[in-house]
C-alpha cells in the first residue's frame, strides 16, 4: 500500500494511492494556497 499526506490535510490524514499500470495515483481535491 502507498499513502501520501501533506500540509492540505495537517499531515494526519493518510491518502491512500491507486496503482494503475506502473504508476500510482490519487485525484485530490485542495483547497486554495500553498501547500
Amino acid at each position: 500500500e502507498v499513502f501520501i499526506s501533506g500540509s492540505s490535510h495537517n499531515w494526519s490524514t493518510k491518502i491512500p494511492l491507486i496503482k494503475s499500470h506502473n504508476d500510482f495515483v490519487a485525484i485530490l481535491d485542495l483547497p486554495e494556497g500553498e501547500h
